[in-house]
């Protein structure tokens, strides 16, 4: 035991100061400056936020060991606007903070606000197209399904929303084109078009593909049959669109001067109404309206 005594006299000291320094480096207080998205909570379904920071900085103090294994997950920043109205607002940042750690400051604690009234729009859905077909092909006018697009969004977004597309990218195709593809906006950016909806979100895009040859426009011609209601008459008819593109084979196009619709039935009717019919054409003719069109039938009193 009294072999070397200084010796081990001298470690015995530095190990009991080695812990003492570890056991209050474990029982110390530190501080920790955490990055926190901030949140928007209790929005009324009626407004939307257009302006608002995407982070707080939330600053906390706490024993060592727990404050240095604290994240952004961890904690939770928002602000809560269920009293609020369409305008500009300063509103308090609130902060909840996990346990064993003390909220010590807020950076911003307050934040400017900006909520706009939400509205809609109805918009028709065009197909914009790029490239074409292979040589000794064309394409005819697109058709898009559904023809229309219902964009939800604060009314100062949607004044510069210039239309509805869908993107369409042809390579030399051969066959007609036939694809589902998304909706998406003319005139917002990216950050802004996160604040609208758009209803539907996607859009059936039916393109022909005929052979060269020679094509037209030529008008349509409604076809009517029975009789309406006694005391009631036909009025005015109207078919929407007027004319449809046609295209096949030179000699058989050029003897098309019109398209007729299927029949339009008026038998017993006492009222105007709007039918969607077919299209009635030769069977090597092609028809860049493949859906049908809408007919307006006027019943009047006689």
């Amino acid at each position: 035991l009294g072999k070397n005594f200084i010796y081990k006299l001298v470690a015995v000291f530095l190990a009991v100061v080695l812990w003492f320094n570890a056991s209050d480096q474990q029982n110390a207080y530190s501080k920790q400056v955490v990055k926190v998205p901030l949140e928007v909570r209790n929005l009324p379904a009626s407004l939307v936020v257009t302006e608002l920071p995407a982070n707080v900085e939330v600053q906390v103090e706490g024993a060592w060991s727990v404050v240095e294994n604290v994240d952004a997950q961890d904690f939770s920043a928002f602000v809560g606007l269920e009293s609020y109205k369409a305008g500009k607002h300063e509103a308090p940042v609130e902060v909840t903070v996990p346990p064993g750690v003390r909220l010590v400051n807020v950076t911003p604690s307050t934040i400017v606000v900006q909520l706009a009234g939400m509205t809609s729009v109805q918009l028709p859905i065009v197909a914009k197209v790029e490239g074409g077909a292979a040589s000794g092909f064309r394409i005819l006018t697109p058709v898009v399904e559904p023809a229309e697009a219902i964009i939800r969004g604060p009314e100062t977004l949607l004044k510069k929303v210039q239309s509805a597309r869908v993107n369409v990218t042809l390579n030399n195709i051969r066959e007609d084109y036939v694809k589902i593809l998304p909706v998406t906006l003319d005139g917002s950016s990216e950050d802004e078009s996160f604040n609208i909806s758009i209803a539907p979100s996607t859009a059936k895009v039916f393109i022909p593909v005929v052979p060269e040859g020679r094509g037209k426009m030529v008008p349509l011609e409604v076809v009517l049959q029975g009789k309406p209601l006694e005391g009631y008459t036909v009025g005015r008819v109207q078919v929407e669109p007027e004319e449809v593109e046609i295209s096949g084979p030179a000699e058989t196009v050029d003897k098309i001067h019109s398209v007729k619709t299927h029949p339009v039935d008026v038998e017993g009717r006492e009222s105007s109404f709007t039918e969607n019919v077919g299209l009635n054409v030769p069977d090597n003719i092609e028809v860049a309206q493949q859906v049908g069109v809408d007919v307006f039938v006027e019943i009047k009193k006689e």
